[in-house]
């Protein structure tokens, strides 16, 4: 029997974190007012970075991807010079 990924997948994450903010929310607005506001807005600035880093990790990806495609495309080129540069020898002997 294999075993099975149960680690959550980026979409399980942000709804993990969409839900435990959502409930850190809720907490803060028990909380007296001279209280609230302060921590209202570290909840605030959490999901903002939170949003950043999602939007700087997905860039961070396409990248990746574009640089991979990139790579593979310098060794076929590389592999193409090769056997051109071998053909060009053997041809001038």
């Amino acid at each position: 029997m294999e075993p099975q990924n149960t680690a959550p997948g980026p979409e399980e994450k942000r709804d993990s974190f969409r839900d435990r903010l959502a409930a850190l929310r809720d907490e803060i607005a028990i909380l007296p007012d001279d209280k609230r506001a302060e921590l209202e807005e570290l909840a605030d600035a959490t999901e903002r970075l939170h949003d950043q880093m999602r939007k700087a990790t997905t860039q961070a990806v396409a990248q990746l991807g574009n640089l991979q495609l990139g790579i593979k495309y310098l060794l076929f080129d590389l592999e193409a010079t090769k056997r051109e540069n071998q053909e060009l020898r053997g041809t001038q002997k």
